[in-house]
């Protein structure tokens, strides 16, 4: 395919990557925690958090002991 050719076939769903994203069945704005809004990272809840996000991404990822998640900041 040259740079200019479109692609003949379409994902049946349109939204994903860094654009609109599909959302899961039921999935409704009210239900999300918001605690942690406006808190900053040093703040107890925000320390606690992020922990909690790190320790929970490892389990997910199935880390072996040892390895360790971390939360670095970036910009676009």
């Amino acid at each position: 395919m040259t740079v200019n050719q479109r692609p003949t076939i379409k994902p049946s769903n349109p939204n994903f990557s860094s654009g609109p994203c599909s959302k899961r069945p039921g999935y409704d704005v009210n239900n999300l925690d918001i605690g942690t809004l406006g808190r900053s990272h040093r703040s107890s809840v925000g320390k606690l958090a992020l922990g909690r996000a790190c320790s929970d991404t490892a389990e997910i990822l199935g880390l072996p002991e040892g390895y360790r998640v971390g939360v670095v900041p970036a910009s676009g």
